[in-house]
């Protein structure tokens, strides 16, 4: 019964911990909308996904991850992508 219960918790939980530290999600709204705005600014700022991963230090395939919703924006990543696109932070998070 106990571990019944325990495999329920852990299918109800998004997150899994990946290795190295990375975390994979289920595409959630939010994630999708970041995702949105990230690649919408990028674009106006003419920039590569390949200029972004250069510039934050990251793989194009985070960059890609990060754009399709498909895996969650690092706080830290979110916070340089403000920076370099001159945005703030809540720019990510607002329908727009």
């Amino acid at each position: 019964m106990a571990s019944a219960q325990h495999d329920s918790a852990r299918a109800n939980r998004p997150h899994a911990v990946r290795e190295a530290g990375q975390v994979s999600c289920r595409r959630t709204p939010i994630d999708i909308l970041v995702g949105e705005r990230l690649r919408g600014k990028r674009l106006e700022r003419r920039l590569q996904q390949h200029d972004l991963a250069n510039l934050i230090h990251v793989p194009i395939d985070t960059i890609t991850a990060y754009e399709q919703g498909d895996q969650r924006v690092d706080p830290a990543h979110l916070l340089q992508f403000g920076v370099l696109l001159g945005v703030d932070i809540a720019y990510f998070f607002t329908a727009g």
